[in-house]
């Protein structure tokens, strides 16, 4: 399975990245952290052709279809004889081919890791409401759970359409995260109210929204033992109905 599956080889891009389609701004950024080896490679390698189009609300179908070719991506990054954690898996990483196949891009946070699919940072990276909760406490290991963790979130807001970078929910004056707010959506058995509204409910399998979201909320656990790993992810997604 060639890595052209995952990351553009100086590919016609027609639909740009995942964030304009669920109505996220896109804002330029300029890295605060010095940017990886790797970069430059990539970098040279992606070539953006956005064709100009009237965007409509993406389907069930096709949301499910981008979730599990990035879980396949992120499952060939980190099971690579010297694997890649990509520390900043977000909604604006995420370029989208003629088909709708996601690609995973920038990785200017990303590093190569020899053996035990960690890596000892001495600084804080990711994007606030992406970021797992190791890293935001002061955890200088970044892991393949950190990238799975940022996967859960990223399955969350393409199911419900809610921005994790800008999400503020508070009670009792304390803050609640994306993934509390959705946990407790979940347990409420509020499944189908917390789907995007964009989204049509025609031919929408509410078995199939309760395990998806199951897994989304899997991969978020507060715990990195907890969750998954990735190959174990591409797994479950397979048995989503769509």
């Amino acid at each position: 399975m060639g890595d052209d599956m995952y990351f553009p080889n100086n590919e016609y891009v027609p639909n740009g990245s995942l964030d304009k389609w669920l109505l996220l701004d896109t804002l330029s950024e300029t890295p605060t952290t010095p940017r990886s080896r790797l970069t430059s490679y990539w970098e040279t390698r992606i070539k953006i052709v956005e064709t100009p189009r009237l965007r409509l609300p993406l389907s069930w179908e096709t949301r499910i279809k981008i979730v599990r070719g990035v879980a396949r991506g992120l499952a060939y990054m980190h099971n690579l004889k010297t694997p890649i954690i990509h520390r900043d898996i977000r909604a604006s990483k995420v370029l989208l081919g003629n088909d709708f196949e996601p690609h995973i891009a920038d990785f200017g946070f990303a590093r190569i890791i020899n053996g035990s699919l960690s890596h000892v940072s001495t600084q804080v990276v990711g994007t606030r409401g992406y970021m797992p909760p190791e890293y935001i406490q002061g955890a200088t290991m970044a892991t393949a759970m950190g990238d799975v963790y940022s996967f859960g979130i990223l399955v969350l807001q393409i199911s419900t359409g809610v921005r994790p970078d800008s999400f503020k929910v508070e009670r009792n004056g304390k803050g609640v995260t994306f993934a509390e707010w959705a946990r407790e959506k979940v347990a409420q058995n509020l499944h189908m109210e917390i789907l995007d509204a964009n989204i049509s409910r025609a031919g929408v399998q509410e078995s199939g929204v309760v395990e998806f979201l199951r897994i989304a909320l899997l991969c978020a656990s507060y715990l990195d033992t907890d969750r998954p790993p990735v190959r174990e992810v591409v797994e479950l997604l397979k048995w989503i109905p769509t």
